[in-house]
C-alpha cells in the first residue's frame, strides 16, 4: 500500500472506533446496569452472523485484586482443521448477557431441503472445541415437527430463533412486524401492544461476589466470532 492508502485505512479505523464508542451509554443503578441504545438501528446491527455484543464485568476486592470476571474473553484450545491451537472466544457465554441474533432451520424446511437434493449429511453446526458436527440436515429432518436448530447456514435458514438485540428509540411494534424485525421472543423490551413502541434500553441485574467492593463494567463488541470463522472453514 502507498502512504496515502495506509493513512486512509488508519483514518477509517479511527472513525469506526468513534462510531462504536458512541453507540451506547452505560448507567449503574445499585447492582444493575442499564444499556441505552444511542443508534438509529438495533444494537447490534448489520449482518448478524458471528456478530455479538456482551457485558464484561471485572469485580475487585478491597485490595484491588480481581476476584471474578464475568463475560471473559480469551484463549481456549480448539481443533483447527486437524491441529490443536489456541483461539480467542467468549469463554463462558452463560455467565454474562450476550446480545445477538440466532437464525435456524426448522424440521419442516429441513425435510423439504432433502427433497430438493441437499445432502442429508450436511452439517448444521460444529462443536466449537472439537470441530465435530453437532447435527446433520438428515437428523434434523427426522426430528419431531415444530422443532428448529440454530445454524450459520445463512442462505438455508428460514427462522429467527432468537433476537435479543436492543431496539432503537421509537421502534414501533407494527413497523418491526412488517420488516420481520421483532425481538424474539416478542415479550422483550417492554412487550408493547401492536400500536406501541419498544424500549430502547436494557437493564441487566449483576451478580457481585460477596467480597467485591468495586467493578469495571464494559460493553464489548465483536464483528466475527471464532465460532463463525470455524463454521466457514469447516462448511466450505
Amino acid at each position: 500500500l502507498t502512504a496515502t492508502q495506509i493513512d486512509a485505512v488508519n483514518a477509517g479505523k479511527v472513525r469506526a472506533l468513534q462510531q462504536l464508542q458512541s453507540a451506547a451509554s452505560l448507567t449503574i443503578e445499585g447492582n444493575s446496569v442499564r444499556i441505552v441504545n444511542l443508534t438509529g438501528h438495533k444494537l447490534i446491527s448489520g449482518y448478524p452472523e458471528g456478530r455479538r455484543m456482551w457485558l464484561n464485568v471485572k469485580w475487585y476486592d478491597s485490595t484491588g485484586a480481581v476476584v471474578r470476571e464475568d463475560g471473559k474473553y480469551g484463549p481456549m484450545l480448539a481443533n483447527v482443521l486437524g491441529t490443536l491451537r489456541n483461539v480467542d472466544s467468549l469463554l463462558d457465554p452463560a455467565n454474562t448477557k450476550v446480545y445477538e441474533a440466532h437464525y435456524g432451520i426448522t424440521q419442516e424446511w429441513a425435510a423439504k431441503l432433502l427433497l430438493l437434493g441437499v445432502p442429508s449429511n450436511l452439517a448444521i453446526g460444529y462443536d466449537r472445541l472439537t470441530g465435530v458436527p453437532t447435527l446433520t440436515l438428515g437428523e434434523l429432518a427426522s426430528m419431531s415437527p415444530g422443532q428448529s436448530v440454530e445454524s450459520f447456514h445463512f442462505v438455508l435458514n428460514n427462522k429467527v430463533v432468537t433476537d435479543n438485540r436492543i431496539p432503537p428509540y421509537g421502534m414501533s411494534y407494527e413497523a418491526a412486524r412488517k420488516r420481520n424485525a421483532l425481538p424474539v421472543p416478542v415479550t422483550q423490551y417492554g412487550a408493547p401492544a401492536p400500536n406501541g413502541t419498544f424500549q430502547h434500553w436494557d437493564t441487566v441485574v449483576l451478580n457481585p461476589p460477596g467480597n467485591a467492593v468495586s467493578a469495571k463494567v464494559s460493553l464489548m463488541y465483536q464483528s466475527a466470532s471464532w465460532e463463525y470463522i470455524q463454521f466457514l472453514a469447516l462448511a466450505n
